[in-house]
Formats: C-alpha cells, structure tokens, sequence
C-alpha cells in the first residue's frame, strides 16, 4: 500500500504540472487550450491527493505499522476518532493535508476558468499560479519529508501521537480550520500575482475572490480562537495566548488578510488603495509561508511545533523565490495594473480604511519584529535571546485599542468626504449609550481604567449596528412590508456590511473578554492536604483524596476536589496525565464556569500521596472570548450566506450595493437630494417628523423606480 500511495502523489504532481502549463498557456492565449483538458488536470490533480489522503487514512485505521508515518503517529490504543485525526498528527500527513486543500482549491479555480470569455485570461493565470503552490507541497510529501515510507521490520504497535494531540476534540478541529484559512490564502494571492503578470488593468480579481477571501479569513479567525480555547483547556497554565512564536505566525496572516478584506472593498468600490489590496495579499500568502517554516523547520522551540526535519531549509527557499517573485511583479507592474484616483481626504469612508490598514500593517510589522528577532540574532550570532509577553503586550494594547476606535468610528462615516460634525452627529448616540454601558459598569463595581473603555466601546459598538439597521428596516416598514420581508430585503442588499457588523460585534466582546479576564483575575497557588478547606477568591475548596486511573492511552493521576460557592457546589478534578512517548507528565486542567460569569480554573503543581499543589485562578468573563472570537468567524458566514440568498433572488453576485455614502438606510431604500446626490443620514434622535416626510419620498421614489427599491 505504501507504493499506491507513492504512486497517487506522482499521478497527483503530474496533473499540477499540466495544470499549471496548461494554464500558462490559456493565459497567454484562451483560444488556444480546451475547457475539458484544464478542468480534467485540476480534477486528476486533485484525485490524486484524495487518493493518498485515502492511502494513508486506511493505513491508520488498519493499524498497518508497515508504514512509517503511522508506526510514528499512531497506536492501536486510539479511538477511531482520534486515530482519522492522527493524519495530521505529524508532519509529513500535515503537510499532506496542506498539499489536499490547496487540490481542492485548484479544482475550485479551474472551475472559474471560461474559455468562451476571450478575456478570461486572469483566471488561467491564477490557475498557474496556484498549481505550483500545490506541485510544491506535492513534491515535499513525495521527495523531502515522505509521508509514504515503510519501515522494515513493522513494530507490533505504534508510538502514538503526541500527548497533546491526543484525546481532546478541539486539537481534533484546530489544525484543518488552521490549513484551511491558511491555503484559502493562495486564490486571491494567485488572481493578484496573475493580474500583475498580465498586466489586466481594473477591480476583476478582486471581485473574483471576495468569496475565498471571506472563507479564507473565516476559517483562519475561528482557528486561532479555537487554539486558544484548547491551549486554555489542556495545557494546564492558565491561559490561551502566549505571543508563542507559532501562535505569533499564524496571527501575522490574519492581520495582513483583515487588512486586505477592508482594503478590498475601497478597491472595489471606489477604485482606491489598489496598491494596498495586492500588497497585503500578497504579504499574507508570504507569511503563510513563513508560519509553515516556523512550525515545521525546527527553528524555534514551541509546544505546537513540529520537531526538527530536513524541510526547513527547501521552505525557505520556496518563501525566498516567491517573496521575490511577488516583490518583482509589484515593483515593475504596479503602475501598470492600478491607478486611482486620490484621496480627498482622510475624513472619509476610504480615509478610514486607509488607517485601519495602517494600524494594522503596524501591528503585523511589531508581532513580525519581535518574531524573527531572536531567530536573527541567535542565526548570526549564535547567542539566544527571547523577546518576551510584556513587549508584546506593550505594544499590542494601544494599537487594539485605537483599531476598535477606528472600527467604531469607521462604520458611520461616509464616502468621499464628510465633516467631522456630521461624524459625531452620527456617533452622538451611539457614544451616550456607551457610555451609559460604562456607567452600568461602574454601578456594578468596576473600576479598572481599560476594562471600563473597552465596556464603552463594547455598548458603541454595539449600538450603532442595531441603530443602523432600524434606521434601514424603518423606511420599508413605513412603505407597508411585513417586519421579515424588510429584515430580508435589508440584509440581502448589503450582505459584507451586516456580516461585517457581527464580526465587529464579535471584536468589541472579545477586547471585553480579554479586558476582564487579563484585569479583573484573581491567581494564588495553595497546598492542601487530605480532607482540608481552604477559603479562596469567594470559593470554598475541599480536598477529598488523591485519584488514579489507566485509560486505554496513558495513565492519569489527579485530586478530586469539592468546591462551593453560595448555593452551587461542583466536584473539580485536576490531574495529571502519564503517556508512554512523553517523559514528563502533562497536566489536565479542572475548569468550572460558574452562573456568576466567573472560570474557577484548577490545575496541579504537585501532587503526592500526602499533599496536592494547585494552581487556583478565577477569571471573570473569559467565556466572551470565545463567544467574540466564534462571532468574528460567524460575520463571514452570514455575510456568505446572506450573498447567496442575494444571489438566489436575482441580485448580482458582487460587493455590494451601497450608495456612495455608505449608509445602510439609504442604500436600503434610496433618498435622493434635487441634484441627485445622496443626503448625509438623518440620526435615529432626529424629529419624527422627518421621518414620516422621508417615507412620503420613498413612496414616491418606489412609484417611479419600485423595481429598484428591492434586491
């Protein structure tokens, strides 16, 4: 079996060679190449990676130890479960499952490949471009790290995975979501390359990609949060975000991709910061690369790293020939490719965007820096040196917290210009409920400086995105449709802006989350002997004895605990968890979310027949971080969704349908001045009377136009 698996890789390579020489060719001439031979080699390009991935699949499963890869990342004493998640245990099936999804998304462009547009040639460059990507990592698995190699002598069971990938469902779900935000990364990286290489002028590879974008930006967001969420659950020290150097790779990504999604939109719809759009797609599939080489070449000492291997040096060639590439075609085509017009001023939807990009290339720019400093200094010097959480954390926080202003502030403003009154007119509110919000705050007992600011923002955030959409749904109300089909047709229209809304909302409660639970803690750490209570941060902790137990992969050793608080009580278990191919004992986390908001975290120090050594942490509110960072990923499927019901309506399948001031109740039902030009929206807090005098316009506008007023 080890050979068909060899041999489906080669079947694989090949078809991502003709694909990639097919589409060179359809580049240059569409004419000249035939839809079915360039979907048939994406479609045996990917077939052959669903083959291997099935090989080595059926290998786990089978307990076939002839294989290297599973005599080296499995045992028999695995759960099915486990065991089809043990493909990407290791590095060469993690690699692998790279090499499959960035098959499927050749397959996907090549779908998108029209021979009969004469102009399609944008599309079969990007197909070119996206085949070497995949015949790289194909011809990775296949000749420098092969994940098809048999071992000579079969052992009669395997080394397991490693103890943290073991037995935990979110480890199961974090690596494909990782992957599959990480490849979603190379359609627009391949559609920007080939717009520079063709030189093909306008905003038609961005409005091809938003889709992958989206989906390559949602699945990373809910990757990274659900990393932390495991980190926090399994490795015993108390939280879920270290600025560990993989941890710092993967966030470099997803700052560049956030940037490009707002870049995108002035891109598309204005035809402004064009230059930006391709250099932080650009940037982002670059750094893709760069976390594969951190996590897999051994640089870097890390829980989530792979351990060392041949790979590092053939990566970083690949990431130095392609960031050459790349940095070559933007030198010399730029000027070609893109022109815009320029930017009025900064007081303005685009201005906007234009820091929002600023903020957060500088962020990306600090996180990079303090990196790839230590790996610099200890490659030319050979001296280790570590940059350490406060640089990170002195740095990050006020660039958080002026990114969430921007956001805020963002969202109310207008295209092309807008004075800064009319700015706060639209604010006004939405601030005072803020502050309100803080105020509650404060009633309640809060006095920390930065959770109070963030609670603020948190309620003006919120604020603005139900003001905006009552102030879209209220003129269609007036006009007589039912509440439902105003919600529809409202959210239809403008489905990126109200995505783009929830995962705003989604930012403001995880800034909350981790303003609560990183001020607001309480941590000690207490000895307790057999039968003794101890009073700690409100809870009334018992030791009731020592536990022991084997399981079916590793032995476990833990305390049970009786622990109160007012009328609840719970039985807590820290352990600590013994596997064959680990020498040191890992620890297991007791955590308890209480009806009061707050995790009671436990986890063991020590632990002997006499006494038990814990770790007691209370933080309050840490479930907002997962719900804001779940909410952020959950904006990009309603924004998905709600672009397919447009689209299923008979709406255009592009960015969307705003007026040029960007304002969600008039781009919901349009308000025209005598001059045709939009007015600046009318605050929530105006005079009814304005009100009732705008839907007597609407009424007229939809007898004029009603084919217009809906979607």
């Amino acid at each position: 079996m080890v050979h068909v698996g060899q041999a489906a890789l080669l079947v694989a390579l090949l078809g991502a060679a003709v694909t990639m020489t097919l589409g060179w060719k359809a580049a240059r001439s569409p004419a000249s190449v035939s839809t079915r031979s360039l979907r048939v080699a994406a479609v045996v390009t990917f077939l052959g990676l669903l083959a291997a991935v099935a090989v080595l699949e059926d290998a786990l499963i089978g307990n076939d130890f002839s294989f290297r890869y599973v005599a080296d990342h499995h045992s028999s004493a695995s759960s099915l479960f486990f065991t089809v998640a043990n493909l990407w245990a290791g590095l060469e099936g993690s690699l692998l499952l790279w090499s499959a999804i960035t098959g499927l998304y050749v397959l996907m462009i090549s779908r998108r490949w029209r021979r009969e547009d004469e102009q399609d040639r944008l599309a079969a460059g990007a197909l070119c471009v996206a085949s070497v990507v995949a015949g790289f990592f194909i011809a990775v698995v296949l000749f420098v790290t092969p994940v098809f190699a048999s071992v000579a002598h079969p052992p009669k069971d395997g080394f397991g995975a490693n103890a943290l990938l073991q037995d935990n469902f979110l480890m199961v779900i974090h690596p494909p979501l990782l992957y599959l935000g990480y490849v979603g990364l190379v359609v627009p990286f391949s559609f920007a390359l080939s717009a520079l290489a063709l030189r093909e002028r306008g905003v038609g590879w961005v409005l091809r990609t938003q889709t992958w974008t989206v989906l390559a930006w949602m699945f990373l967001t809910a990757g990274i949060i659900i990393g932390g969420w495991w980190s926090y659950e399994v490795l015993g020290w108390g939280g879920y975000w270290a600025w560990d150097p993989v941890e710092n790779a993967s966030f470099l990504p997803w700052l560049a991709g956030t940037a490009f999604l707002h870049s995108a939109v002035a891109h598309a719809r204005r035809k402004l910061l064009p230059a930006w759009s391709i250099g932080l797609i650009i940037t982002a599939f670059l750094l893709t690369l760069l976390g594969t080489f951190l996590a897999r070449s051994g640089v870097i000492a890390s829980v989530h790293a792979f351990s060392q291997s041949n790979l590092g040096p053939v990566l970083l060639g690949f990431l130095i020939v392609a960031t050459v590439i790349s940095g070559w075609l933007f030198v010399t085509r730029m000027r070609e490719v893109a022109t815009a017009p320029p930017l009025k001023t900064i007081v303005s939807r685009e201005g906007m965007f234009l820091i929002n990009n600023l903020l957060l290339a500088t962020f990306a720019l600090v996180v990079l820096l303090g990196t790839a400093f230590p790996i610099f200094v200890e490659a030319v010097t050979g001296s280790q040196v570590t940059v350490g959480r406060p640089f990170f954390d002195r740095m990050a926080i006020p660039l958080s917290l002026t990114l969430i202003v921007a956001m805020a502030i963002g969202v109310v403003t207008p295209y092309r210009e807008a004075k800064p009154a009319d700015v706060w007119d639209e604010l006004r509110l939405s601030v005072q409920c803020g502050l309100a919000t803080g105020a509650v705050g404060v009633i309640f007992g809060l006095r920390q400086p930065y959770v109070l600011f963030v609670l603020v923002v948190v309620g003006t955030v919120v604020t603005t995105a139900v003001r905006q959409y009552f102030r879209a749904v209220q003129p269609r109300l007036a006009l007589g449709e039912s509440s439902l089909t105003a919600a529809r047709n409202v959210l239809t229209l403008r489905p990126g802006f109200w995505g783009g809304q929830v995962a705003h909302i989604g930012v403001a409660i995880l800034a909350l989350g981790i303003a609560t639970s990183g001020n607001m803690a309480d941590r000690t750490t207490l000895t307790f002997t057999p039968a003794q209570t101890i009073h700690a941060d409100g809870f009334t902790i018992t030791y009731v004895h020592p536990t022991a137990r084997r399981t079916p992969t590793h032995e476990v050793r833990g305390a049970l605990f009786q622990v109160t608080r007012g009328d609840a009580t719970r039985l807590m278990e820290p352990t600590l968890h013994k596997y064959p191919n680990q020498v040191q004992e890992l620890p297991g986390p007791s955590i308890w979310t209480t009806s009061h908001g707050d995790d009671l975290y436990l986890a063991i120090v020590a632990l002997d027949n006499t006494s038990a050594t814990l770790r007691i942490y209370r933080y309050p509110f840490i479930y907002l971080v997962w719900i804001g960072g779940l909410m952020m990923a959950g904006g990009g499927a309603v924004g998905l969704l709600l672009r397919r019901l447009r689209k299923r309506s008979g709406g255009e399948d592009g960015f969307d349908d705003d007026d040029e001031d960007g304002d969600p109740a008039v781009s919901s039902a349009p308000l025209a001045d005598a001059d045709g030009e939009i007015a600046i929206p009318t605050p929530v807090g105006a005079d009814l009377g304005l009100i009732r005098a705008a839907a007597v316009a609407l009424r007229g506008f939809r007898t004029r136009r009603g084919a217009e007023l809906r979607p």
